[in-house]
């Protein structure tokens, strides 16, 4: 099947000035032809879909997402049941999808991510493309080790150890391994640099990608000397730090958004409580100073950190690492915004959540940007995103390999109450 989009602008995400009444032949699934109209000749019988007045991007890529996590779904005492998880997540991903992210690599959800995978893969249900890490690797009750099985990172001590946790990951289907370096709690590294480089050097030798969790100088650090291919969080990073990762072509995913929205959310809740005259004694009230204590310091650490960042020219790439379940699951457009109030353009951010991001997941040869055998994952917007960056949360069209999903403001409406929830309102 041949389409041609045609009279957009096209924002081709490589950072090449837009091309106005523009063309995009798509044929099978793939970007046949880029251009103005009149340079890309358009055969006779294909579908024509008008793009005038609108501009044409690639499809937004997440790179660290937990597709479970409940968007808008109150979270009971003991957490998702497994079953009930991936029904969330389910519809976590078609919400995504909708909103214009057409791929996304979740950082650990289990083994339920690889599931819809699967299944989305075989076209059973609608979602974006995802790449999965399954459950995770972190060291005996590190970060990432739980009460609950089904969704607690794999425990691994000593170099031998993390090589095999590797290889279980590996024959459980996962595509990237994540391992977890840190917690927000001390400027030290959970694993040890040797634990890290047999982790990185195992799966890179397996062909697997590596996402390092570290939120810490001396995790950064050491994810760096590993080699590892992405560092999440990253929010404390020194120069020499930030030297290796541009020297080795490491990949930051800083998860702006959702630090702000956490540290933001703990503030307003003090300050609502004490309004009441019920903060004192309010049973939320130690969870709400210990989450102040942690965040405001992350607050301070971040300017200083994207500056580095962006003074060697680390390479930053999307991801939300949505855990919230008072807001919606695909906040991928916030992410974006948040790069721009860092010191990037909105070119430099639209990048990071198109060509970087595919760079980073390691598709950089089929995805990220419009440009011939390219994979067609496309989106359509109604205002110029160079100008006002924030339209990427109102995506009208999304395509997905060269077929048309219906943008739906789904993604933005809570669902139906939970049995388990307290109090709140019914959505429609």
């Amino acid at each position: 099947m041949k389409t041609a989009i045609v009279g957009g602008t096209i924002i081709d995400g490589t950072g090449a000035p837009p091309i106005e009444d523009g063309v995009v032949l798509v044929e099978e699934g793939k970007i046949a032809a880029v251009g103005r109209e009149g340079e890309v000749p358009i055969p006779q019988g294909v579908e024509i879909i008008d793009a005038r007045a609108r501009f044409l991007l690639p499809g937004l890529i997440d790179c660290h997402v937990h597709v479970y996590y409940p968007g808008f779904v109150p979270t009971p005492p003991r957490g998702l049941p497994q079953a009930y998880a991936g029904v969330v997540a389910l519809r976590n991903l078609r919400c995504a999808l909708q909103a214009g992210v057409t791929t996304v690599r979740d950082l650990g959800s289990g083994y339920i991510a690889l599931a819809l995978k699967t299944a989305i893969d075989r076209g059973l249900v609608l979602g974006p493309r995802v790449l999965a890490a399954g459950a995770g690797i972190c060291i005996t009750g590190g970060h990432g080790s739980g009460p609950v099985d089904w969704c607690s990172a794999l425990e691994a001590d000593g170099p031998e150890a993390v090589k095999q946790a590797v290889r279980r990951e590996r024959k459980a289907g996962a595509n990237l391994i994540k391992l977890l370096a840190s917690n927000r709690h001390g400027d030290f590294s959970e694993f040890t640099i040797d634990e890290l480089k047999a982790g990185v050097e195992e799966a890179h030798r397996l062909g697997m990608r590596v996402a390092v969790h570290a939120s810490t100088f001396s995790a950064t650090k050491a994810a760096a000397l590993a080699g590892a291919d992405t560092i999440e969080h990253g929010i404390a990073i020194e120069e020499e730090t930030a030297a290796i990762m541009a020297e080795k072509g490491i990949v930051l995913v800083p998860t702006l958004w959702v630090l702000h929205d956490i540290f933001e959310e703990a503030k307003a809740l003090k300050e609502k409580y004490q309004k009441e005259g019920e903060y004192r004694y309010h049973p939320d009230r130690e969870r709400i100073e210990g989450t102040l204590r942690v965040y405001t310091g992350i607050m301070e650490d971040i300017p200083r950190t994207m500056e580095i960042v962006h003074k060697h020219g680390v390479k930053v790439a999307t991801g939300t690492d949505n855990i919230r379940a008072t807001r919606p699951f695909a906040m991928l457009h916030r992410e974006i915004e948040f790069l721009t109030r860092y010191g990037y353009s909105n070119m430099e951010a639209i990048q990071a959540a198109t060509k970087t991001a595919a760079e980073a997941l390691g598709l950089a040869e089929e995805l990220g940007t419009i440009e011939p055998g390219k994979v067609a994952d496309l989106i359509m917007v109604d205002r110029d995103p160079l100008q006002d960056i924030a339209v990427l949360g109102e995506v009208s069209w999304v395509m997905k390999e060269g077929k048309v999903v219906s943008a739906s403001p789904e993604w933005r409406r809570r669902p139906v109450r939970e049995p388990w929830s307290q109090g709140g309102e019914d959505a429609a």
